[in-house]
């Protein structure tokens, strides 16, 4: 069973301390900033770019150290929601006196009184007596001036932004791992084979061997961790992955 007292931050620091790694090391090898493995120990979500980027840097963080990283996550979604909820006071109900109640009344039904004379005080005004209209030589003729059109404004078309792929250069051979932790889409090609397709759910798990180069696009990036040659690959958003052999 999760609980909310597990203490993230002291857990992370104390692993790493154990292992004799520094948060630069750390950093180089999980692609994750100095700053947000600070921020994770410290517990300053606030220096994270949001909910989203938090699970998935304590997730890869605490794999990487060997950790239980479903139980990081799990605890910190379970404080958060608690601090949210401790964080909304409940609302106050007031009960007015009868007498302040028959004032309000009393106060409204003076305002009505007021509106409605006012009302018909400006009917009475607005009347006035007919009169007869002036012969028709007496009238001056209508001026008239041609319609001018309104000056058609240039339409702009908002171009959608595109996020950039990743791209991974590849010193040698690799093998690509891939766990699903939500229900995603990815389209796979890799050494100029046919283009595949998979539909993964909660706990799929793939592996492909990678000669010399590989696209990955991801529907779904935050429902899925990556790792190259064991190394895990930080997504930050992106839908696209290019892995290639530089040309000698």
């Amino acid at each position: 069973m999760m609980t909310t007292d597990l203490a993230i931050g002291t857990t992370l620091e104390e692993r790493r301390t154990t292992l004799g790694l520094s948060l630069d090391e750390i950093a180089a090898k999980t692609r994750i900033r100095r700053e947000y493995l600070a921020a994770l120990e410290a517990e300053d979500y606030t220096k994270l770019p949001g909910t989203t980027f938090v699970t998935g840097f304590l997730r890869n963080y605490a794999d990487f150290l060997g950790l239980d990283a479903d139980r990081m996550v799990a605890a910190y979604i379970s404080q958060r929601d608690a601090s949210a909820t401790d964080s909304v006071p409940p609302p106050r109900q007031e009960v007015l006196p009868r007498w302040r109640i028959h004032f309000v009344v009393v106060v409204l039904s003076a305002l009505l009184l007021v509106g409605y004379w006012f009302f018909l005080s400006e009917q009475i005004s607005s009347l006035q007596i007919p009169t007869a209209p002036p012969p028709a030589d007496t009238l001056p003729a209508p001026e008239l001036s041609p319609p001018v059109a309104p000056a058609a404004l240039p339409m702009k078309v908002a171009k959608p932004e595109q996020a950039l792929p990743i791209k991974i250069s590849l010193a040698r051979r690799g093998v690509l791992q891939l766990s699903a932790t939500g229900a995603t889409q990815i389209v796979l090609t890799i050494d100029n084979r046919p283009q595949q397709r998979y539909n993964l759910s909660q706990g799929s798990r793939l592996r492909w061997k990678i000669n010399t180069q590989a696209t990955v696009h991801i529907t779904d990036p935050a429902q899925v961790k990556l790792q190259l040659n064991q190394e895990p690959i930080l997504l930050q958003g992106n839908h696209d992955i290019i892995f290639f052999r530089p040309a000698n």
